[in-house]
This record gives C-alpha cells, sequence and structure tokens, in this order.
C-alpha cells in the first residue's frame, strides 16, 4: 500500500476540509496525524507542521483517484488555478488543488516510462515512403 504525505499548518482544519469537501473515508488520527483512504491501494497521511519529527517526505502530487475525482466534479472551488501547468507536465495534470494550511496541492498521475517512439516513427516514416517509390517505380517501369 503507497502512502503519500502532507504537511499542513492547521491539522484540525485540515482534516475537516479533507472530510466534508474532499469525501475521503477517515482511516485512523492523532494528535499529530491523521490518515485518509484516497483509493483501495493508496492513502493520504496529514501531518502537523508543529510535529518536529516527521518521518516520510511530503508528497510532491496526490494520485487522482475516481474517489478524489468525483469529489473535484462535484465542487469545482476546490481548484485553486483550474488550469495551472506545473513544471513536469508529463507526469502532473495540470490541476492545482487548494488545501487550507497548506500550498496548493498537486493532483498528478503516476508516471509511466513509455519508449520514445521518434526513431521507430522515424523509420516507419522512410520505410513507408520507400515502399512508396518503389510501387511507383513498379506501376511505371522504372528502376529504382
Amino acid at each position: 500500500m503507497k502512502t503519500y504525505s502532507l504537511i499542513v499548518r492547521q491539522l484540525s482544519e485540515s482534516i475537516h476540509y479533507i472530510q466534508d469537501q474532499l469525501r475521503l473515508p477517515l482511516v485512523s488520527q492523532s494528535a499529530a496525524c491523521a490518515e485518509f483512504e484516497l483509493a483501495d491501494d493508496s492513502r493520504l497521511a496529514v501531518y502537523s507542521s508543529s510535529v518536529a519529527n516527521v518521518a516520510s517526505r511530503p508528497a510532491s502530487c496526490l494520485p487522482l483517484s475516481k474517489r478524489l475525482l468525483s469529489a473535484l466534479e462535484r465542487n469545482g472551488g476546490l481548484f485553486s488555478r483550474q488550469f495551472g501547468m506545473s513544471a513536469a507536465r508529463d507526469c502532473e495534470l495540470p490541476v492545482r488543488l487548494r488545501v487550507p494550511g497548506h500550498s496548493d496541492v498537486v493532483l498528478c498521475r503516476e508516471c509511466v516510462t513509455e519508449p520514445k517512439t521518434e526513431n521507430s516513427s522515424h523509420s516507419s516514416f522512410w520505410s513507408g515512403l520507400t515502399k512508396v517509390f518503389a510501387d511507383l517505380a513498379n506501376h511505371h517501369g522504372y528502376r529504382m
């Protein structure tokens, strides 16, 4: 199970926001931390910034689960800037979420490494072009 960490200045305000606005179910809560279920295989841990030693590094972005997406669709005011692009635009969705007591949180999808298609598209272009000229040459009786 993957856990995303969020460090906020006001824990109680953030807990109410996440429960009431985002409608994420609360899994556990203590004086310094609260844990919410994002999806079946991931959780959101919200820590108070007053805690001296936070074990995990804060998340750079939150995954956009179906549960979170349905809450965001119902309330568009949760967005800070609906189309604010992020630096790593290949890994992040162009939306930022306004969280009280925290700077805006980027909603993201997991990075998927896909093979670069530049070389394959380049070679397929030339092979296609060669085939076109070969067909033309055969049709008109020319040699290549």
